[in-house]
């Protein structure tokens, strides 16, 4: 894992670090997993991000890495923030369904709506931009991932919650419901 990575993850465990330190190495993380995922972007980043992070690509394992830390301090609690899962959000689409979708169907219950929406914004974007493949088929990984955690009843209990009122959450809900419905097969069930 390169360095600067290291020390922002450090900076999002430590209890005493401030909040804009917090915010800062967020920042840092998102948009190193993001530009290691593009082509060509308009976006500069040299204001956001460190001249060691500028030239430098996250592999696919090290983006896996630096996601399951994320869900790791998430989960440990010093740093409870929306800007962690959208941070996954800018990870490559298979890393970031992969590995948020099992943490997703553990903890989706316990969350209020700004958590939840955040989080459930960024394994949209995973699975819209991960669901097909180029032959437009549907990506195995992703499919035998949102089988086994059983995501489908996760998005089904979302959309009838009666106190939810976010309509942007409600959208991505039926969204991935109607992903995952398009090819979720009668055997899964059995």
């Amino acid at each position: 894992m390169h360095p600067t990575i290291s020390e922002c993850l450090d900076i999002l465990r430590s209890q005493s670090a401030e909040k804009d330190q917090k915010q800062t190495a967020i920042i840092i993380i998102a948009f190193s997993l993001e530009k290691s995922n593009v082509i060509r972007t308009p976006f500069d980043y040299t204001d956001y991000l460190p001249p060691t992070l500028l030239n430098h690509r996250h592999s696919e394992v090290e983006q896996g890495e630096i996601v399951l830390a994320l869900l790791q301090i998430f989960e440990d609690g010093p740093y409870v923030e929306t800007g962690i899962f959208w941070a996954i959000g800018k990870a490559l689409p298979c890393v970031n369904v992969c590995n948020l979708s099992p943490f997703f169907a553990k903890h989706w219950h316990e969350w209020g709506d700004s958590l939840l929406r955040s989080a459930i914004e960024s394994l949209g974007r995973g699975l819209v931009d991960s669901y097909w493949d180029n032959d437009e088929q549907p990506v195995p990984e992703i499919t035998s991932v949102l089988c086994e955690t059983r995501l489908r009843e996760c998005m089904q209990a979302i959309l009838q919650r009666d106190y939810l009122h976010d309509d942007d959450v409600y959208y991505v809900a039926d969204r991935i419901l109607g992903q995952i419905e398009l090819h979720h097969k009668p055997e899964d069930d059995a």
